[in-house]
């Protein structure tokens, strides 16, 4: 005969089946994935990519004739981090993770923001902008 579960048992198991999935997803877009990007100073490599997404995002290729890696904006980021108060620099690291991992939930998005495509990106920066009218 099969042995029954305990209503201690049963409320175990209905609390991890309700904490494992937004941990698992914390889990995930918190680790790795991110390419190296070599000669910065102040930003980590998954800074630098959230950087250059949201200006492949806000500034097209087309509109200025060049890439947003010809113009280098990371590096011009980096150097702006380097000359800013610590307490800039701790707000700017806030927003990029607000971008990277905040920003993209508010359109039922449930993945990292550089991993958007343009499009995705795009219509989530324009939903942020209607919310503050």
């Amino acid at each position: 005969m099969a042995k029954k579960l305990t209503r201690r048992q049963v409320f175990k198991l209905s609390l991890a089946g309700i904490a494992i999935p937004p941990l698992s997803y914390i889990f995930s877009v918190s680790i790795g994935g991110y390419v190296p990007f070599a000669g910065l100073r102040h930003l980590t490599s998954k800074e630098a990519r959230i950087v250059e997404a949201l200006g492949e995002t806000i500034v097209t290729g087309s509109a200025l004739g060049v890439s947003i890696q010809d113009a280098e904006l990371v590096k011009g980021v980096d150097e702006l981090m380097s000359i800013s108060p610590a307490h800039t620099v701790s707000r700017m690291r806030l927003g990029f993770w607000t971008v990277e991992h905040i920003l993209p939930g508010f359109s039922f998005n449930f993945s990292k923001f550089t991993k958007l495509m343009p499009e995705q990106r795009l219509a989530i920066l324009n939903k942020f902008e209607k919310s503050k009218e």
